[in-house]
């Protein structure tokens, strides 16, 4: 309250201020004091949430380019092929597989993978492709441990 009665600009003048503009300036000061209030807990919390960074998946997705090479490796073993799922394994220094791929069995038809072949996602630890069709959707995760000997399709 002293600070508010040391502000009244007709006091800065040696003049008795009225009850009536006492009471306007607290009014406003009230007034002044519920907005900052308003904004000190419902905005500020509100502000600090945005500016918090949200925690992100580390991948990258996009379509497939069939051309793309596209390696999956640790460092006793790896996976080395092209964006369509055609793969080679390699647990050092063996190859153990070449020209792996998939073949879809539908009814009667055989529908190879990369023709299906519609998206890759890449993270870390491993990449996947997705193949879909009109009547299914697969997942092909490839990946490889940082340091021992294997692999998993």
């Amino acid at each position: 309250m002293h600070i508010l009665h040391a502000s009244l600009p007709n006091e800065q003048h040696g003049k008795r201020c009225s009850r009536r503009a006492i009471a306007s300036t607290r009014i406003y000061a009230s007034f002044f004091l519920v907005v900052a209030a308003a904004f000190l807990f419902v905005l500020a919390p509100a502000r600090a949430q945005e500016t918090q960074p949200t925690p992100r998946k580390l991948e990258l997705s996009r379509p497939i380019r069939p051309w793309e090479f596209l390696p999956v490796t640790g460092t006793r073993a790896a996976l080395f092929g092209h964006e369509s799922g055609q793969m080679e394994a390699w647990i050092y220094p063996l190859k153990l597989l070449r020209d792996f791929r998939l073949v879809f069995h539908e009814g009667d038809h055989a529908i190879p993978a990369e023709v299906l072949a519609r998206t890759v996602t890449v993270r870390p630890e491993s990449a996947t492709i997705v193949y879909s069709s009109d009547t299914f959707t697969v997942r092909e995760t490839f990946f490889v441990p940082v340091k021992e000997q294997g692999a998993v399709i």
